[in-house]
């Protein structure tokens, strides 16, 4: 899995940072939202499928990510209305 974000390096590999994956992001399913996300990101839905598009945690400000335990994982989500951060 890979960032959609021009240019974004992010990957479903451990950062360097943190040992850790960063978190990837659907988009939206409120077409609204999901054209703020777009343009916002500046991604051409030309030859993408919206389905296949994911953003990482990298372009969401640090208290729109929220984390949930599930059985022994850690969840991450992002808070409801969520914006991208603009480039």
């Amino acid at each position: 899995m890979r960032c959609a974000v021009k240019n974004c390096k992010s990957e479903n590999k451990p950062k360097k940072t943190t040992g850790k994956p960063p978190s990837f992001h659907s988009l939206p399913q409120n077409e609204d939202q999901r054209k703020i996300w777009l343009q916002r990101l500046d991604i051409d839905l030309n030859h993408l499928n919206t389905a296949n598009i994911f953003i990482c945690d990298l372009h969401f400000r640090p208290e729109d990510i929220l984390k949930t335990r599930k059985s022994c994982k850690w969840k991450t989500f992002l808070r409801k209305g969520a914006l991208p951060i603009e480039l």
